[in-house]
């Protein structure tokens, strides 16, 4: 079953932020594609795109992620 709170999909989003990061220190923004991450991953561009719509959408997201993060803090 496809549910996006099961462990699986958990598990592949938190390697897409990872990498994401990862790339972030080594390039600006506009210079990371899809499928240079998704290698760097190790996901599919289908499943990329089935839980983001571009890497802009995805930086956007994991903004809003690190935000929650920090404002969670004591």
């Amino acid at each position: 079953m496809k549910t996006k709170d099961n462990k699986r999909h958990q598990e592949t989003i938190q390697r897409v932020y990872s990498t994401f990061a990862e790339l972030l220190r080594e390039q600006e923004l506009n210079e990371i594609s899809v499928t240079e991450l998704c290698e760097s991953a190790n996901i599919e561009r289908s499943t990329f795109y089935a839980n983001f719509a571009d890497i802009t959408g995805l930086a956007n997201i994991y903004a809003a992620q690190i935000e929650k993060q920090v404002a969670a803090q004591p």
